[in-house]
């Protein structure tokens, strides 16, 4: 079974970037230790420097499930959600390939 990337765009209000980046700081090893996360990046758009994306992947769509359900997701989500200027969209996605260094 493929793993599963899960991409959020999030609009943060640009009054509330900073405390954005703070919640997400004393929150990300907690994400990334939950069973099945495998790996966890925070962008921002190279224009739109308010808007952040999370790019998380997970071993099987069930273990992104559980983390969606779960009382840290709840309780983080609670504390970021009034902070976006507009609704967040999210992707997920299996991924097909992955070309490492040196591949032919």
């Amino acid at each position: 079974m493929s793993a599963l990337i899960r991409i959020v765009r999030l609009p943060v209000s640009e009054d509330r970037l900073e405390e954005f980046m703070e919640a997400f700081d004393r929150s990300k090893a907690r994400i990334r230790a939950f069973e099945g996360c495998l790996r966890l990046e925070l962008m921002r758009d190279r224009l739109n420097r308010h808007v952040v994306f999370t790019c998380s992947e997970w071993t099987t769509h069930e273990h992104l499930d559980r983390y969606l359900q779960s009382d840290l997701f709840r309780s983080t989500w609670r504390k970021v959600r009034p902070m976006f200027s507009d609704k967040p969209q999210a992707w997920s996605l299996e991924k097909l390939h992955s070309v490492e260094p040196g591949a032919s």
